[in-house]
């Protein structure tokens, strides 16, 4: 009996450690057109990036700060203003930095948006433990 307990125990451990999804806080990364330095991600030494999503939209001509922008103005997606993109999570494939990545201008609606192109890239991201990363593969 005292056999079957144990086996027992070591399964619930191993199932519950297999399962675990570690909680790594949402990052966001604002990059306007024209910035010269364009897409800049970093994690630490034993992390990669992983990115949630990107949106490429208009930030009109918002004055609002933003830190994660770097103190520029902030791009925040708006319904039938942004533009769904997939060129950083591309970009930054298995890397635990990239930096760059130039922006590109996609096509709105004026009268929708206030402007006939996207000005900005919102990238919303996490750096997680490569071991992670390898077990979703």
């Amino acid at each position: 009996m005292p056999q079957l307990a144990r086996t027992l125990l070591f399964l619930f451990m191993f199932v519950a450690t297999a399962t675990a999804i570690p909680s790594h806080s949402l990052l966001v990364k604002d990059v306007h057109y024209g910035d010269d330095v364009g897409l800049d991600i970093h994690c630490a030494a034993d992390e990669l990036i992983l990115i949630e999503s990107e949106t490429l939209a208009y930030s009109g001509g918002s004055k609002q700060n933003s830190s994660d922008s770097g103190g520029g103005k902030t791009c925040r997606p708006e319904p039938m203003c942004s533009v769904p993109y997939s060129q950083a999570s591309w970009y930054c494939r298995g890397k635990g930095s990239c930096s760059g990545m130039l922006i590109e201008r996609q096509p709105l609606h004026r009268r929708t948006c206030g402007s006939d192109y996207t000005d900005c890239l919102h990238v919303e991201y996490r750096c997680v433990k490569s071991t992670f990363l390898k077990c979703l593969s």
